[in-house]
């Protein structure tokens, strides 16, 4: 009840997925295309096996060696309008001739925009830059009135960014992501279920593959949901079932909860699960890509006293620290496995011209600074420690 009276144009709260069917919630009928990230996901992790088993199949029918197998991979961090760096990059990482076929990408916020388009390869490049050197706030988001910010959930309004979303995807795309996936290939979203307060990962590959309207429609909504920042942005809404029942998870901005991830959950039973179909994990090696489309080093500024001001610098301050989390644990996790890892992030010396998001000098500038560098080869960070504060 107060839900409704204060907040007409909000969901119904009894329309949440309650607690104790969070699990048994399926999406399109089906309880494979994605996991809350920690938990075991049996389903989940049988397909991650599936596109290692066709690698693993193939080699030992052409009689190759498979112990030397190794996958290149790439995650793709958050940070808005920051974006322009990491599209920069995978550019001019074409443009060098050195750029591998990924065997799995993920992305999350900004990088879940980038994401199905680095996957599909340098077809694609163009379309990435067009997006991050020619758009602008007013391309992305409409504010709303003072009335409607009141009542609502959101100070802006992100159709003109949805608008765009599903321009880019189209059946083609997904037919293509689809094509990829089924040579063992996959890509990855990440959002926040706010009812949960948990990180859900997409299998976008596996929903590609479904390939009708309400797949496409649920690919567009969960990249949507993926750049969705709270309360800037209004949430976006999920239909799910669960025990027969209609319900409407809460999704926003994965940045909430990490600029970056891997597919842990995913690989918690990933090495049995494996054993089971006689493939041998300790035989696999992954060349780990991070993007980070953001700062790792301070960056002094006097902030001004006004709400704005303070917000903002908070936000950066945040992200600052999520990003020394996910290097930290992304590290770690490479080396603990003997995986090889590369960072990349926007080097200090960098000024933006304006603290705007969406400044089409700054994303320009930034793509240049990413595509440069990568065109002459990136210096990749390959040790945390040789990062100077």
């Amino acid at each position: 009840m107060y839900n409704r009276v204060m907040f007409p144009f909000g969901r119904n709260v009894k329309l949440a997925v309650p607690r104790k069917l969070e699990d048994k919630a399926l999406v399109l009928g089906r309880d494979d295309l994605r996991f809350f990230d920690g938990r075991s996901n049996p389903a989940f992790t049988r397909d991650i096996v599936s596109l290692i088993e066709k690698d693993y199949s193939a080699a030992q029918t052409s009689g190759k060696d498979y112990d030397s197998c190794s996958y290149s991979m790439l995650a793709i961090s958050g940070g808005s309008s920051d974006g322009a760096y990491g599209a920069g990059i995978i550019k001019g990482w074409t443009e060098s001739g050195t750029r591998p076929v990924f065997k799995a990408v993920t992305g999350i916020s900004t990088g879940a925009l980038i994401a199905p388009l680095a996957f599909l390869g340098k077809e694609y490049d163009d379309v990435l830059e067009r997006f991050y050197t020619r758009t602008s706030a007013k391309d992305i988001l409409r504010y709303k009135g003072p009335l409607r910010v009141i009542l609502g959930n959101s100070l802006t309004s992100n159709h003109p960014l949805e608008k765009i979303i599903r321009t880019i995807v189209t059946k083609d795309l997904l037919r293509k992501i689809a094509e990829e996936r089924s040579k063992g290939r996959g890509l990855y979203v990440g959002t926040t279920n706010f009812d949960a307060q948990r990180l859900v990962v997409w299998n976008m590959g596996k929903i590609a593959a479904v390939g009708n309207d309400e797949a496409m429609d649920l690919f567009c909504r969960v990249i949507l949901a993926s750049t969705a920042i709270p309360a800037v942005f209004p949430p976006v809404f999920i239909d799910v079932q669960a025990e027969g029942k209609r319900y409407k998870e809460m999704h926003l901005d994965g940045g909430a909860l990490t600029q970056v991830f891997f597919l842990y959950g995913a690989l918690k039973d990933l090495k049995e699960m494996a054993a089971d179909r006689n493939i041998d994990m300790s035989q696999i090696r992954i060349k780990l890509y991070l993007i980070l489309n953001g700062y790792l080093l301070p960056r002094w500024k006097a902030v001004k006293d006004d709400l704005i001001s303070i917000y903002g610098r908070y936000n950066d301050t945040q992200c600052l620290a999520q990003n020394w989390g996910d290097l930290y644990r992304l590290y770690h996790f490479s080396k603990e496995f003997g995986h090889e890892f590369n960072a990349a992030y926007i080097p200090r010396s960098f000024k933006p011209e304006t603290e705007e998001e969406f400044n089409s000098g700054n994303m320009n500038r930034l793509f240049e600074l990413g595509y440069d560098q990568a065109k002459a080869g990136y210096p990749w960070t390959r040790a945390i420690d040789s990062i100077v504060l």
